[in-house]
This record gives C-alpha cells, structure tokens and sequence, in this order.
C-alpha cells in the first residue's frame, strides 16, 4: 500500500497508542488503590488470585493469567447467589407455595447447598485477605445475610420467617427483618463485580461537578415542594390537599413532578405556572446530575478494557493488511489472465452441490433470488397463520386450512434448513441463526410426532402442548433478523453488544443490587407501618413488579408510608432511576461508538485501496523486470 495511507492509519495508531498507555497507568492507580491489592503477597499466591484475580491490573495479568480454578469459583459463587436470592424470592411468595407445595423441599435443598459453599468462601476470604476482611462492610453484610440464610433455612418456623406479619413485638422485630436479610446476598456480588466501590470512586472523582447539579436540583426541588404546599395545601380536591398537608409530606410528590410525572392533575390554576417552571428546570438538573454520573461511570469502566481494546487495534491492523494482499492477489490474477498464462475455468465445468447451494443461499443466481423470495414470504405467511391459529374462533372454523400452510411452509423451511447445511455444515452448531432455524423447526416435528401417538396420550396432554408449540411457532418471527435487508443492522447491534458486553457487568449488577434491596425495603418498610401503598407490596414478587415501574421513572402509585417508603421514593428519584439507566446508557455510547469505528475503518480501507490502485497505475507502465522485482 501507498505511503499516505500507511501515514495516516500509522498517525491514527499513535494516538491510540498513547491513550492506552495513559489508560494502563490509570488501571495501575485504581489496582493499586484498593485495599485488597496492599494485602496481596509480593509473588501472588493461589487463594488470593482465586478471590481477586478480577483486581489485578493488565501488567499483572500477563505475568500471571487468571486461572481456571478462578473462573470455576467465581461461577459456582454468582450461580448460587443469583439462585439463593431467587429462592427466597419464590418461597416468600404465598401463590408458590399454595400452587406448589413441594417446590418448598427442593428451595431448602438449594439452599443448603449454597450455604455450605457460602461458609468455605467466607473462611477463604479471610485467610486470604489476612484477617482483614472481618473489619470489611461486605464482611459484615456477609454475615448478616449468611445468619439470616441459617436461621430461614434450618428452622422449623420456615414459613413464619419467610412470611411475617410485621405485628411482632419490640423483643421479636427481627423476625420481620429476616426476609430483607436474606436478601441482602444479592450485595455479595460485589465480591466479584466491585460495582459499589466503583460507584463510590466516580463520586469522589467527580464530587465536585456532581455536588453543583445535585444541589441546583435540590434547590428547585425544595422551592417547588414549598410554593405547592403554599398554593395546595386547602385545595378543594381531597386527593391533592392530602399530598400537602405539610411540606414533608408534598416533597416526594414535588419531586415526582419535578421529573415530569403526573399521578395526580387536578392543581389549582395559580400553580400552573409554578409547574411549568419547574419541570423546565428540574428535569435540565436532573439530566445534568444523571448525565456527569452515566458519563464519569463509563469512562471510569472504559479505562479497564485496555487488553480487549488492544486486541481490537491487533485485529484492525490484520484486517487492512488482508485487504491489501486482495487487491494484489486480485491484480495478478488479472495480468496472468491477460497475458494469457492463467486459464479461467469454463463454464461447461461441472458444479458441486454445495457450490450451488452456496449460490442459492448467497443468491447470486436468479434461482437463488426466487428461492430467497419465497421464504420470506412463507415466513411471513407461517407467523400470521400462528397468530391466527390463536384465536379461538378462528381456529375451530378454519383448523384444515390452518393445518395445511403450517404443513406447506414448515416443509419450505425443512428445504431450506438442509440447504444452508449443506452450503455450511459448520455453522449448524456456530451460526446463531442456524441455531434458530433448527429451534423453529421443533415445533413441526413436535407436531408430527404427537399426531402420531395413540389417541389416548394425545387427548391427556393436548392443552399444555398446544400451548408450547404455539409459543414456539410466533418465535419463528426472530428468522427476519437473517434477511439481507436487516443482516447489516443485526451485525452493527451485535458488534456493539460485544464491545460493552465486559463494562455492563458493573451497571448491570448495580441495577440488579437496586432492584432486590429496595423492593425488599419497601415490602418492610410499607407493612411494618401501615403505608397507603400496602396492598401493592403484599409479597416480593408483588413488590419486583411495581418497582420496575418505579425505577423507569413511572409512578403509577406516589402515596407511600410517611417517614418511611416516602424517604425511599426520594432515594428512587435522586439516584435508583439513574443506577437502573446505566446498562441502557452504555448501551447507546456503545452503538455510537462502534458506528464511528466503522466509519473510521472504511475511510482507512478506502485509503489503502486509493493507494494500491495508485501502485497498479504506475506498475502498469514499468518494464516486466522491474515488476518481478516488486513482486
């Protein structure tokens, strides 16, 4: 390639260079600041590198490589604490256990097993960290929950514990407190996922921009909440005067507003104003404050994917130079052709088969564009048949001609599957869609085979399988993501999942920590004092569902205990709503950042195809021994 081309990528590597290594020296700051690296033995040693392989720095890991034994602790530890918290989430739950009585055995059976693991990772830890972990606030929540665990577990009150009244006396509070407990395991993750300490070194890295957004949001908030308690507080609406009896009690409601929600619409006119004001405001601080917090968290993460950064820039050199070494392959292959030294295969050659279902499945024939057509439209015509099929009326008046295209164009789909097997055979277990495709033609052979049971099964068993085929039938819809048409947009999604898959682990297990604890707070919180919103937090799946809505910023119920689940809402609206956003966010940072990539990388192969072209240029009027020469 041509020496502007290789000046300009060369520049573009530099740059990349010199950021890594800032970015290393970053990494080896942050590595070095945690308490646990300063207990680390000088040469390492197997339990510590087994516990906190996940805190060295990229320096580290190339002289010492995370081990298997760490991958295999560290999956059996987050399995049984994601299985332990759901287990605890089922069994607190009264539909459960009165539907499934005997699922209660096989919940205490998991847990047994979990807290045997749970008490050899807590000696573990502390032998490892040198006594230092009991000092530690994981070791001390650890405990708690691990107490909790034993206690539910083990006793013969299991149901009473996982299932409280909260009308115990002073002396007995704490068997109210036994399900929040518990659940506080779902905090161990940050053993392994350090996403509470990295929330805490972006708020000390940036407290001095976040401390100004927070406190100019505070300062609408309050003026807010206040004017409306000036303006509302004798309002002729009940529902409305209730929410200001006093200025703590309208605040959560105020903040509520300030976010651009409205449970609640019947404000006097002379407030109106005031509302308008303040949503204009608020909600700029608030984006402010979400903003600085969801941008100093990423590029506190983007600085640890130094190694997989590396490896991108590695495979992007490889990938020009690829396309170099094509255009020359292609080059002499055209001056052998024309100097008549190459023969071109004929077209009276024989074809292999899977030559041709190459070109059917590529579509480079007009065979294979036919073909291509009318899958989409057998895909088209399966899905709709599927979604009529579950109409009840629909399907007793027309279940023949139901039958007939789920007959037609499952055997199309056969067709076509044994194609892409034989153009591929590979990528019948590595393809994804492959994999979908041989998922989607389940449902057909299911079918088959049941009509071929005796009428007896066939009559037991008839409602719950039409009800799993038919749920796999409409997932066939996912095979639109192999057209042509979406194919690009697929692979540009995927790429950028891929890029953020290793930074979501911190948000996602923030949102995730976020999620259990406060619902487990509010369940607590709203029947231990007898709050407005009781009858939505009855039980922890109740309290799951209606804390999602919370967390997106949607406040279907805004009437909470007050002192208490009101405290909490606030909490939700400053920083739940912008934890639970993260993954979301970086999601977006990622899409845009792997379309500049693309674009970046096009103009680079642009440059060096300009470059080679120039070569063959002026390679075209050199004498034949110069040309051997360069060659």
């Amino acid at each position: 390639a041509g020496k502007e081309g290789q000046g300009d990528v060369g520049a573009e590597d530099g740059n990349e260079h010199e950021e890594a290594l800032e970015d290393e020296k970053i990494f080896e700051q942050k590595a070095q600041a945690r308490w646990q690296m300063k207990l680390r033995p000088a040469g390492g040693s197997i339990l510590f590198d087994t516990f906190y392989a996940h805190l060295l720095s990229p320096k580290q890991l190339r002289e010492r490589p995370r081990s298997r034994l760490y991958r295999l602790v560290r999956f059996v530890s987050v399995s049984l604490t994601l299985a332990v918290t759901v287990s605890n989430i089922l069994g607190s739950d009264p539909f459960m256990i009165e539907r499934y009585g005997d699922i209660d055995s096989h919940l205490v059976a998991l847990n047994i097993v979990a807290i045997l693991f749970f008490h050899v990772e807590l000696g573990a830890r502390v032998i490892a960290l040198r006594a230092r972990y009991i000092i530690s606030w994981t070791c001390l929540l650890d405990v708690i929950s691990l107490s909790a665990l034993n206690v539910t577990t083990f006793s013969e009150h299991r149901q009473q514990f996982l299932h409280p009244r909260y009308d115990s006396p002073h002396e007995r509070a704490w068997i109210d407190l036994l399900l929040t407990a518990c659940l506080l395991r779902i905090v161990m993750l940050e053993n392994w996922v350090p996403a509470i300490q990295t929330t805490v070194d972006v708020i000390l890295l940036h407290k001095k921009s976040l401390g100004k957004a927070l406190y100019a949001t505070i300062v609408v908030w309050y003026i807010f909440g206040v004017i409306l308690y000036v303006l509302e507080k004798d309002s002729e609406d009940e529902e409305v005067a209730s929410r200001y009896a006093d200025v703590l009690t309208g605040l959560p409601h105020a903040l509520i507003h300030v976010k651009g929600d409205y449970p609640v619409t019947n404000y006097r006119v002379a407030s109106m104003p005031f509302h308008f004001v303040a949503i204009l405001m608020g909600m700029c601080c608030l984006g402010a404050l979400a903003g600085i917090f969801s941008q100093a968290v990423e590029d506190f993460i983007d600085s640890e994917r130094l190694l997989k950064r590396q490896m991108e820039r590695e495979k992007r050199a490889t990938l020009l130079l690829q396309m170099a070494l094509f255009v020359q392959r292609n080059f002499r292959r055209k001056r052998a052709l024309a100097s008549g030294r190459f023969i071109a295969p004929t077209p009276s050659q024989r074809v292999s088969f899977r030559m041709g279902a190459k070109k059917i499945i590529a579509q480079k024939t007009n065979l294979g564009k036919a073909f291509a057509t009318m899958g989409k439209l057998a895909l088209a015509l399966n899905v709709i048949n599927a979604l009529l099929g579950s109409i009840q009326e629909v399907e007793l008046r027309e279940q023949r001609w139901i039958n007939w295209v789920e007959l037609v164009t499952c055997l199309f789909f056969l067709v076509e599957y044994a194609f892409h097997c034989l153009a591929s055979p590979r990528d019948i277990t590595r393809h994804p869609m492959r994999i979908i495709d041989f998922l989607c033609l389940l449902p057909f052979i299911a079918r088959i085979i049941y009509w071929i049971l005796p009428d007896a099964k066939r009559h037991d068993q008839q409602e719950k399988v039409d009800i799993v085929l038919e749920a796999f039938e409409v997932c066939r819809v996912l095979r639109v993501l192999d057209w042509p048409i979406v194919r690009r947009d697929v692979r540009m999604i995927m790429r950028a999942i891929g890029k953020c898959i290793n930074g979501l682990g911190i948000p996602a297990v923030l949102a995730l920590q976020t999620w259990v604890v406060c619902s487990g707070l509010f369940v607590l919180l709203e029947n231990m004092y007898d709050g407005p919103d009781k009858e939505h937090m009855e039980s922890m799946m109740d309290s799951l569902y209606w804390n999602s809505i919370y967390l997106l910023g949607e406040w279907a119920n805004d009437e909470f205990s007050n002192g208490a689940g009101s405290r909490l809402c606030i909490v939700y609206n400053f920083f739940g709503v912008v934890l639970f956003q993260l993954p979301v966010g970086m999601m977006v940072q990622a899409a845009q950042n792997t379309l500049d990539e693309a674009e970046s990388e096009r103009k680079a192969v642009e440059l060096y195809t300009k470059a080679a072209r120039r070569e063959v240029k002026l390679s075209k009027d050199a004498p034949p021994q110069q040309l051997r020469a360069k060659s």
